[in-house]
Order: structure tokens, then C-alpha cells, then sequence
């Protein structure tokens, strides 16, 4: 395997220095050896020859072609991939193992995709000693929110929550009696879910060299837990309630990241694109149950909660038993714990458990091996920096980082305001899921069809069209609405899957980690603002003024999309195609290396 990065040597550094050729010759450095030189060598001679004949009997193990193996850049043993790919395959044990992560990041899903509904202001009832003409004085009849609140404090008038109005749910408004306060108060609570992912970030970032992907989702899903355990059963007043969702979006970024790199460590990589995108997907499923139980069947917004905290409770017990991933074990020289993972995804897939690093294990602790991670870690940052300039990749890096910063902007910028749109808030989210869901369905065809640069563009002009069909309708029903919503999310899908796929495409794999982790930590801060903008009141005149900003944005990430330079996507091509060629021409070069 090539060390990337920095460093891009061996896994460990010897005190000698190894020249595989055709012939597995040595070099021996003579200064530092002196007389001993010859000894060395011979010693080394018979290593080396060792491992070959180890190396030989690992490829027969996973079946691979061991004929040119000499001809290997860097002669080592397989890699994870090549274990997944050949001993552990895809089956139960990967399925199962979704099921499960899914059920951990439920409080996520039930606690913020849900918050157009939780948020939902109800429908009011007032009553006046002395009304108008038009009103009969002395009995109840609807009113807007502002005449309820403004005259609340008269002597001659009353107000009262609708009890079978089409808004009126029990959820944070009127469990808190917030329904005569600014909006923005209690969407300040989503303003406190994206300080806390950052503050995750923060501590992920310095803890997630210590302690295992398991580990992490294991904290995650006990901190979301705790706060949604608070959110359920102990709603005392707004101040509680920003700690609480605080604690949500600490534990949210631990679950919902370390979940998706455990799924990926475990699933063989032509099924990694599918399975992670069934992931995301899957995640709004949750918005479709609860608009079709509150339209439908009751407005009791506790319930569907209540079966989110049952199933993320199953998702944290069932998490338990499952092996740590692979690719965490095999990075901390924990060989052994290593070989048992990977042997246990063989064996319930009914394979056979035929992994086997003893002599890595051994190998670990020879005295002459010493481990340059340190210097690596010491050095990253400034590796990374000096990449960029030296990629020509300075412009891409400011791209990406606009359109992740926009995307996750416009996304929130819904969900936050999603009760102030127009139509019925029940068929619009049922809409807006589906949308969401067909997007991340759609993406890849638009990709093949039109590459990632072109599908990042289209997904942004999308966005545009639905919101000036939204301002400006051709008809004014709620089927028209729900219709502008739903390609509103679609489009926000595609560009946020796009926008995903390009940063793997148009950056050295080696430094997409980095790079996606700075684009979090900016995007989210900039959504922190999300809950903030517009007046947030549902019986204003002014209500859809958040969809002029929503535009604003999507036209700067368009006219910054056009500025990407394709480079690296075009080298990732031809490397590609040469590769195609060469296995084409395999059979006559197998012949000619073999004279």
C-alpha cells in the first residue's frame, strides 16, 4: 500500500534501507552499518525473503493474481479493501449493521427534521365583550395571531388556542405558553443544535486519533439521548430547552459522521456509493411519518417523538456488540483486534474467517520498526497548506467552501421557516420529504449525464426556478405549492450529493478529509444565522422575504461554480482510462515480463 500524505514512505521506518527491485535486492546503508554490513544483508536477505513468501501467501488467501507481484510499487500486504473485497464480502452482517446506525441517528432525525412542526404556531380563538358588528359580543370566534396578542392585556378580551384548528399541535409552543413571544425566540433553539456541532468538531477533531469510530458513536448517541430524554419528559422553560437541543447538536455530529465512516469501513468499495447514499436518504423518512400521523390522525406531536426515543434507545443497546471498524484498528497498529473484526464480518456472512496478522502483530514489536506518526501529526496542517499551492488548487479550495457554506445555508434556511410557506404545512412536508428522497435518487443520472461540475450548476438553477414559481404562482392552490417545494428540495439534494462527489473528484483523495472537515465547521457556523433571518411571523405580510435571500445565494454559488478548475478531475480520467488499457493489454505484458 502507498503511504499518502506528507510522509509518503513505508508504515514504519527501519534502520536499513530495502530497494524491492525485480529481485528483492538490498541496500544497506554503510556508514551507519560499517563492518557489520555484510551480516546485515544476509540477515536482511532472509527477512525480506520471509515476507515475500508471507506476502505470496496472503494474495492465495484472497485469491488474487500473484504473478506480477513483484512488479507491486511497494511490495506489502493486502489492504483492508482487498479483505472486505475477497474474505468478508457484502451480506447480512453489512445490512444488519445499517439497520442498526440508522436506529442510533433517530434522535436527529425525529428532533430536528421535525421542527417545522414543533415550532408550528397554532390557530387562535378570541372573545370581545365588545365586539363589532361583524362579531358577536361575547362568544369565540378565529382570529389572527396579532389581534390575539395585542389585545391580550384588555380588560374585555380574551384569546384561547383553537382546539381543533389546522395548526394547532401540542408541541414547544404551547407546551412553553410561547405563542404570544417573538419566533425568533424559540428558533433560537435551532441556532444552539449548530453551536454545539461545532463545539463537536472542535473535540472530534482533537479526540478521534484516541478513541475508535464505535467509541465516538457510542458518546454521540448517549449525549443525544440524555437531551432527548430533557426534550421529552422535562420541558421547564426556553433556557432548558437551548441546553438541551446544545447537547442534541453535540451529540449529533459524533453519531451522524462516525456512522457513516463505520458503514463505509465495513462495506466492500463497489457497494460504498449505494450504501451511503441509502443512508442519507433514509434519514428523512422520519419528516414523512410525522406529517402524514399530524395531518392525518392526531395533533398530539409527543407521540411520534416518543417512538423516535424508542427506537434510538434500541439503536444504542444494539450498537453495543458490534466489532470496532477495521480501518480504525489497522491504523492504530492493533493488528490482532484487526484480524478479529474482519474475521467476524467474514463469519456472519458466511464466509470463511481466513484473515490472519501475526506477523504484523510481531512485526509491531521488533525494536528496528519505529512509527512516524508523530512527526506526521506535527507536520499535517502545514502538509496541507503547502498542497493547495503547490496543486494549484488555492481557487477550488474557495469554491467548494462557498458552495458547501450555501447549500447547507439554504437547506436550514427551509427547515427553520418551513411553517411560514404558503399551503397546507402538513402536505408540504409530506412534499418536501418526498422531494428530498427523490433528489439523492436522481443525482447520479445527472452526474453520468452531465459530469459533477455541470450537475452542481443545474442544482443550484433548479433551486432558483422552484423559488420564483414559489414568490410568483401560476395558480394558488396548495397542490401548486407542495409541487414547488418538493423540486426545491429535490434541487437542494442534488446539489448537496454533487457538491459531496466533486470534493472527493476535484481534490487528491489525501487531502479530501481535511477539506471536508473545514467546509463543516464553516458551513455550520454560517447556519447558526438560519433561525434568525426574517421576522419569522406567520401572519405577516412579509413572511416569504427569507426566499429572497435563498436566491441571493443560489446565483453566488452559480457564478463561483463556473470558476472550477477541472484539473484533477481530468488526471483522475486518464488514469483511469490508462488503466483500462492496461488491463486490455494484460495477457501480452504477463507474457513478455514472463521472458
Amino acid at each position: 500500500m502507498k503511504q499518502k500524505g506528507p510522509f509518503a514512505n513505508s508504515r514504519y521506518q527501519e534502520d536499513s534501507h530495502l530497494t524491492f527491485g525485480s529481485d528483492f535486492t538490498l541496500s544497506n546503508n554503510a556508514a551507519e552499518y560499517g563492518s557489520d554490513n555484510e551480516k546485515g544483508s544476509l540477515l536482511d536477505t532472509k527477512r525480506v525473503s520471509s515476507n515475500n513468501l508471507e506476502f505470496n501467501a496472503n494474495l492465495e488467501v484472497l485469491d488474487l493474481d500473484k504473478s506480477d507481484s513483484r512488479d507491486i510499487d511497494i511490495q506489502t500486504d493486502p489492504s483492508i479493501e482487498d479483505y472486505l473485497e475477497n474474505v468478508c464480502g457484502f451480506g447480512r452482517f453489512q445490512l444488519i449493521t445499517f439497520f442498526i446506525l440508522y436506529l442510533v441517528i433517530q434522535p436527529t432525525c425525529f428532533l430536528l427534521y421535525s421542527i417545522p412542526y414543533l415550532q408550528l404556531m397554532p390557530s387562535f380563538e378570541c372573545n370581545s365583550t365588545g365586539g363589532s358588528d361583524s362579531q358577536v359580543s361575547g362568544q369565540w370566534y378565529s382570529c389572527k395571531r396579532d389581534e390575539a396578542c395585542e389585545n391580550k392585556d384588555q380588560g374585555n378580551f380574551r384569546y384561547r388556542i383553537e382546539q381543533f384548528g389546522d395548526t394547532s399541535l401540542q408541541n414547544y409552543v404551547v407546551n412553553l405558553g410561547l405563542e404570544c413571544d417573538s419566533p425568533n425566540k424559540l428558533r433560537l433553539i435551532g441556532s444552539f443544535y449548530f453551536i454545539g456541532v461545532i463545539l463537536s468538531i472542535i473535540i472530534w477533531m482533537k479526540q478521534s486519533e484516541y478513541f475508535g469510530k464505535k467509541q465516538l458513536i457510542l458518546y454521540g448517541s448517549f449525549v443525544q439521548l440524555m437531551a432527548y430524554t430533557g426534550i421529552l419528559f422535562f420541558q421547564f422553560d426556553l433556557t432548558v430547552m437551548y441546553l438541551y437541543y446544545l447537547g442534541l447538536g453535540m451529540g449529533s455530529m459524533l453519531t451522524l459522521y462516525n456512522s457513516f465512516l463505520y458503514l463505509q469501513d465495513f462495506t466492500p468499495k463497489k457497494f460504498k456509493l449505494a450504501i451511503g447514499n441509502l443512508f442519507l436518504t433514509f434519514q428523512i423518512l422520519p419528516m414523512i411519518f410525522i406529517s402524514i400521523y399530524l395531518g392525518l390522525f392526531s395533533s398530539n406531536s409527543q407521540i411520534p417523538l416518543i417512538a423516535g426515543y424508542v427506537l434510538s434507545i434500541a439503536g444504542f443497546v444494539l450498537l453495543i456488540p458490534l466489532p470496532e471498524s477495521p480501518v480504525y484498528l489497522f491504523g492504530k497498529d492493533q493488528f490482532y483486534d484487526c484480524q478479529e473484526s474482519l474475521n467476524y464480518v467474514a463469519t456472519s456472512n458466511n464466509r470463511q474467517p481466513s484473515v490472519d496478522f501475526t506477523r504484523q502483530e510481531e512485526e509491531k514489536s521488533n525494536s528496528s520498526f519505529q512509527r512516524i506518526e508523530s512527526s506526521y501529526k506535527s507536520s499535517q496542517m502545514k502538509w496541507f497548506a503547502r498542497q493547495l499551492v503547490l496543486n494549484n488548487y488555492n481557487r477550488n479550495f474557495v469554491i467548494f467552501a462557498i458552495c458547501w457554506i450555501v447549500v447547507s445555508f439554504n437547506y436550514y434556511l427551509i427547515l427553520f421557516h418551513f411553517q411560514e410557506f404558503k399551503g397546507s404545512v402538513y402536505l408540504n412536508g409530506f412534499s418536501s420529504a418526498l422531494g428530498e428522497i427523490f433528489g439523492y435518487l436522481i443525482v447520479g443520472n445527472f452526474m453520468v449525464s452531465f459530469g459533477t461540475k455541470d450537475t452542481i450548476g443545474l442544482s443550484f438553477i433548479g433551486m432558483i426556478l422552484s423559488a420564483i414559481m414559489y414568490l410568483y404562482p401560476a395558480l394558488q392552490n396548495k397542490i401548486y405549492y407542495a409541487g414547488a417545494i418538493f423540486i426545491m428540495k429535490a434541487s437542494i439534494s442534488c446539489a448537496f450529493y454533487s457538491i459531496f462527489i466533486g470534493t472527493n473528484k476535484f481534490f487528491k483523495e489525501e487531502l479530501t478529509p481535511t477539506i471536508f472537515c473545514f467546509c463543516n465547521i464553516v458551513s455550520r457556523f454560517f447556519t447558526i444565522l438560519t433561525p434568525l433571518v426574517g421576522n419569522g411571523v406567520q401572519d405577516s405580510n412579509d413572511k416569504n422575504s427569507f426566499m429572497f435571500m435563498f436566491i441571493s445565494l443560489s446565483f453566488i454559488a452559480i457564478a463561483t461554480i463556473t470558476c472550477i478548475n477541472d484539473i484533477e478531475s481530468r488526471k483522475k480520467q486518464k488514469k483511469s482510462q490508462r488503466g483500462l488499457q492496461g488491463f486490455s493489454s494484460s495477457g501480452s505484458d504477463s507474457k513478455t515480463k514472463e521472458v
